[in-house]
């Protein structure tokens, strides 16, 4: 049996694509296809369900390493040298977008400095806190520190 490695807890998600090389379909954050087990093209995900893990500032560092060891493994390109050019590169690609989504979540500094950017909507939507300059003040404040403890400080 196939093991399906996927991105983020996407149960509810109706988005689906077709394998580029079995052309079954399958959910669109699928990783690697349930029929022919080959890997897809990469897709947008935000770090968290990148390394499927919950979206929140309080990351589980060991649940984080255990998930980032698992996809690694997986997404090694090496283990694809026999699939072909085409596997081999989306696995680069996938394992490239790993990486980055596991230094930015592993790092407390840069894992908060993310969670404003991804946030961002948030506070750009709503004109009534554009408008409080506490809001503008933190966000400064967060884009201009270097150390975990100016953001604790900024808070």
């Amino acid at each position: 049996m196939a093991v399906v490695i996927g991105i983020g807890n996407f149960k509810d998600s109706t988005e689906n694509q077709h394998c580029w090389m079995c052309k079954k379909i399958l959910p669109v954050r699928e990783v690697f296809c349930h029929n022919c087990d080959s890997i897809q093209k990469m897709n947008k995900a935000d770090y968290f369900a990148r390394l499927n893990i919950e979206k929140t500032l309080d990351v589980d560092v060991d649940l984080l390493e255990k998930h980032y060891a698992a996809l690694s493994k997986a997404l090694n390109p090496e283990k694809f040298q026999l699939r072909g050019i085409t596997e081999r590169k989306y696995a680069a690609q996938h394992l490239e977008a790993l990486n980055e989504a596991y230094q930015t979540l592993k790092d407390p500094l840069k894992r908060g400095k993310y969670w404003m950017v991804l946030h961002e909507k948030v506070f750009d939507d709503d004109e009534e806190y554009q408008e409080l300059p506490s809001i503008q003040e933190l966000k400064e404040d967060l884009s201009n520190a270097s150390k975990p403890s100016e953001c604790d400080l900024a808070a």
